[in-house]
């Protein structure tokens, strides 16, 4: 059974960053049944008592999303997590623990300006993994990169356009503390910090290149064996 919990919109006194919490204190699965708007702001899942999982067509926004899930699994293999990433000024980041598998589906959004030309070949940079840590799989599938140029007259009938582009994901911290590790980039780079899974396989794979973090030091891969394709 799916347990109750609370839903909270705060946007407090900075606009630019509305909160967005969901905490399950009790026993059961947090299942994501629609949307959880919130493309500027920080989206917190909180489970305590069970996983949380997403219907086919749910996903979660955020500038910066964080995922708990002390007792159970974050999506499923055959039915990943949905989130939307907005990257602004600064990167979109994910913090992510379950004390079993983190399964996801990520999309990496940047909001245009309806009077500028998005070209195919721009490059959004990006998404922090920071700390992604799991008991079991990490596997985790970055979709097409898009940026979304909002209709000029919303209220004439005009829609937004989506712009596909390449994107970068930084793997600051991806731990998987007795299973394998599979990151996935359908549209650009991955860039390597700390990559882990001490008992199991790391897979890496990018539409573009595989490279060290950008802050100079080398990245690092802690396996059994790797796999590495770009």
């Amino acid at each position: 059974d799916t347990s109750s919990f609370s839903v909270v919109s705060d946007l407090g006194s900075d606009v630019d960053s509305p909160a967005v919490t969901i905490d399950n204190n009790s026993v059961g699965n947090v299942t994501l049944a629609g949307e959880v708007e919130n493309p500027t702001g920080v989206t917190t899942v909180t489970n305590q008592g069970g996983d949380i999982l997403g219907l086919p067509t749910a996903f979660l926004e955020g500038r910066e999303i964080t995922l708990e899930a002390l007792q159970g699994q974050i999506g499923e293999v055959g039915s990943r997590l949905g989130l939307r990433l907005y990257n602004d000024e600064s990167n979109a980041t994910v913090t992510a623990k379950a004390n079993e598998g983190i399964y996801l589906e990520t999309r990496l959004l940047e909001i245009g300006e309806t009077d500028t030309p998005v070209s195919s070949g721009r490059i959004i940079d990006g998404v922090d993994f920071r700390s992604v840590v799991a008991g079991g799989d990490v596997d985790i599938r970055a979709v097409q990169a898009q940026v979304l140029v909002p209709a000029e007259d919303p209220g004439a009938g005009g829609t937004p356009t989506l712009t596909d582009v390449n994107g970068t994901y930084h793997l600051i911290g991806v731990t998987s503390t007795s299973g394998n590790v599979a990151v996935f980039n359908a549209s650009g780079d991955l860039n390597l910090g700390s990559v882990r899974s001490p008992l199991g396989t790391t897979t890496l794979i990018a539409s573009g290149s595989i490279v060290a973090a950008n802050n100079g030091s080398a990245g690092e891969i802690g396996a059994t064996s790797t796999v590495l394709e770009a």
